[in-house]
């Protein structure tokens, strides 16, 4: 019961125990505006206190005593001990003396005499712990986490009832990979499975599609987009609709070394993906195109960006992308999403077999047994692009003799080959051309067509620059080893005049006159030539 609700019977009894006797007590209406009337015994002080006013007078009753309480070291640093605390330094001599204690939490704090004795029990940092108790208690992070995670097909391994969104939490998928993560970025950053995320924008979207037109969008090959190369798909289409939807990661507009080994791997890429954009539209597919920019950013910035995307195809839609319903499992859980299924299915159609806790995504190696028996390491998404058993395909790995071989027809071969251990045909090898000049390529790259050697271009450069400058009237007086290209200063001399005159190569090149008689250059290059007929000087 609250201090100010007493009865007359427990006002009585308290204020005898402070040696103060109640004389009259006059309640009209509730108890907290009671009228109390008493005598101080100690000092002779006669008094008239409402109750609750008399309920916030901590120390004494009597105000006129408490008025005249001392502050000293040894009050204070009894009433420290009293209340589980102990006294580490500090001089009294009044209500504002700063005191160094340490609480019954353990904390080593500071605090002014007169709040020791307002509240002796308690410091700043045990009451903040109690507030945050109280938060967390209040907050039911856990039923959150495992309400999250079961959604996700996962598990939330971490046992703490409590917790806070920061802390980091033991999360597995449903595949059983194990990682850590706070909630907050589980819950509101939409994250999951380091090992299975390569997937999940695209799932993501995929998710969006299937419940806004509540028809599948599954991964699909369709003729259209057949070719003599490399097989192209469409991460999403419906062909009732007439529409699909390609997920784009950053490897589509610049270069990632986990997908290209050069710029010109870059270039082939975006071919690849202009040549699907206008083979949809002639096929009069409507082609939704999200960049890694917009699914980066989460589910919600998706829903938005779909939502005007979808508008303008003009293909009426059940739902609203923005507020439509979606399976959590559809993005999360690895084992439901299209890529995977359709990596199994074409495997079960080849007549092979993988263990499905092995998959961790398209482009992590995982082992695949063929119908045969042959068991190799392949990658899904090549798998899914139409590669299969090697040994059944007559690909077994190369040995280092036939590579010598191969290499000696073409005037090449490998710089210290003795001591070279070859693992497969992606491996850097270094070689060397025909002109002994050290070479760093991988047998793919050499059986691709990549045969130059970089400094033989680099002298044929020289040599091109020296010969057509001759040709125009000009000797060149530079060293073809040292030779680098356009910006290089290089001594040029003048047959009609004599003169010497030093300019960067590509002024050389681009000149029309001599620099030092203004006599008539030649044409360096065709384009030149043209420029020079259409403006005669």
């Amino acid at each position: 019961m609250k201090q100010y609700k007493r009865t007359e019977a427990e006002w009585k009894a308290y204020l005898h125990e402070h040696n103060i006797e109640l004389i009259d007590y006059d309640c009209p209406t509730t108890k907290s505006t009671a009228m109390l009337t008493f005598q101080c015994l100690t000092c002779g002080t006669e008094e008239t206190v409402r109750a609750d006013n008399l309920a916030r007078r901590r120390n004494t009753p009597c105000q006129t005593c408490a008025n005249y309480q001392r502050y000293t070291t040894a009050s204070i640093k009894a009433l420290i001990e009293q209340h589980g605390g102990s006294y580490i330094s500090g001089d009294v001599t009044g209500k504002m003396s700063t005191v160094h204690l340490r609480c019954q939490c353990g904390a080593v704090t500071v605090k002014s005499a007169h709040d020791i004795r307002r509240r002796p029990s308690s410091c700043k940092h045990c009451r903040n712990q109690q507030i945050s108790i109280t938060q967390l208690r209040n907050n039911r992070n856990r039923e959150r986490a495992l309400a999250i995670a079961e959604e996700r097909g996962g598990k939330c391994l971490t046992e703490e009832q409590m917790f806070s969104t920061r802390e980091s939490l033991s999360w597995q998928c449903s595949q059983g990979h194990q990682w850590h993560a706070n909630l907050d970025s589980v819950a509101t950053q939409g994250t999951w499975c380091p090992s299975c995320q390569s997937n999940i924008a695209e799932n993501m979207v995929r998710a969006i599609f299937e419940a806004t037109y509540q028809r599948p969008f599954p991964v699909s090959r369709p003729d259209f987009l057949a070719t003599s190369g490399s097989s192209l798909h469409l991460d999403g289409y419906n062909k009732e609709l007439g529409l699909a939807f390609e997920c784009q990661g950053s490897q589509h507009y610049q270069k990632n070394n986990r997908f290209h080994k050069s710029r010109e791997d870059l270039y082939a890429q975006m071919e690849r993906d202009a040549l699907k954009a206008v083979r949809c539209q002639t096929n009069l597919v409507m082609l939704v195109t999200v960049p890694y920019s917009v699914t980066d950013k989460g589910l919600e910035e998706t829903r938005n960006f779909l939502a005007k995307m979808l508008m303008e195809t003009g293909i009426m839609a059940l739902h609203d992308p923005r507020d439509v319903k979606i399976d959590p499992r559809k993005i999360y859980d690895t084992y439901a999403d299209a890529p995977f299924l359709d990596f199994k299915k074409i495997v079960a159609d080849k007549g092979g077999s993988f263990e499905s806790h092995d998959y961790a995504g398209l482009t992590k190696p995982l082992s695949v047994r063929c119908e045969n028996g042959h068991r190799f390491q392949a990658l899904p998404y090549l798998v899914r692009n139409g590669h299969w058993c090697p040994e059944c395909a007559g690909n077994k790995r190369l040995t280092l003799d036939h590579i010598t071989e191969q290499l000696q027809q073409e005037g090449w071969s490998l710089a210290d080959p003795e001591q070279l251990s070859y693992t497969n045909a992606h491996q850097p090898l270094e070689m060397f051309c025909q002109h002994g000049h050290l070479v760093t390529r991988t047998w793919n790259k050499w059986q691709q067509g990549k045969r130059t050697c970089s400094e033989c271009q680099r002298l044929d450069r020289a040599h091109e620059f020296v010969d057509k400058m001759k040709q125009r009237g000009i000797d060149m007086d530079v060293n073809l080893s040292t030779y680098q290209g356009e910006r290089q200063p290089v001594r040029g001399i003048c047959r009609h005049c004599g003169q010497e005159t030093t300019l960067p190569v590509e002024q050389w090149k681009n000149r029309s006159l001599t620099p030092c008689c203004s006599k008539p250059l030649p044409a360096y290059h065709r384009c030149h030539l043209k420029t020079q007929e259409s403006c005669p000087t």
